[in-house]
């Protein structure tokens, strides 16, 4: 992915530099030094996890797994998802000592996404928060 986004964000960066987070220019300089053989390499990885997923939702419906690190802005827990290309919502399930929204994301396999929003929906009216609950 960082590959594609130093490809895909050029513009930006040649343009609005200052703009950009550092995180994401850190990622984006990252890109610029994977060689093409890297990026096949990864394509074709990326390719057999795909239908290893398929796999995985042969035995399972949906997968919740966490949505972010800590904090926000990092990612990590979207961008496989994202890669992949199952369809995949967020749910807010809590708040921190701050006040600030925890959540968790639901994951289908691939073209489940009907599935995906009805489970979503089961799951968000079966939170006990009922201020929570109002996300459908």
């Amino acid at each position: 992915m960082l590959s594609e986004t130093s490809r895909s964000f050029v513009f930006e960066r040649q343009h609005f530099a200052k703009k950009l987070s550092a995180q994401f220019f850190k990622s984006f300089i990252e890109g610029t030094e994977i060689s093409y053989k890297q990026y096949a390499a990864d394509f074709t990885l990326t390719n057999n996890t795909k239908a290893s997923l398929s796999e995985v939702f042969n035995m399972f419906d949906i997968l919740i797994a966490p949505s972010i690190q800590e904090g926000t802005g990092n990612p990590i827990f979207c961008r496989d998802w994202t890669l992949l290309g199952p369809p995949c919502l967020n749910v807010t399930v809590s708040t921190d000592p701050n006040g600030l929204p925890v959540g968790v994301q639901l994951i289908a396999g691939p073209g489940q996404d009907r599935l995906l929003l009805s489970v979503t929906r089961s799951f968000v009216l079966a939170l006990p928060d009922p201020v929570l609950r109002d996300q459908t």
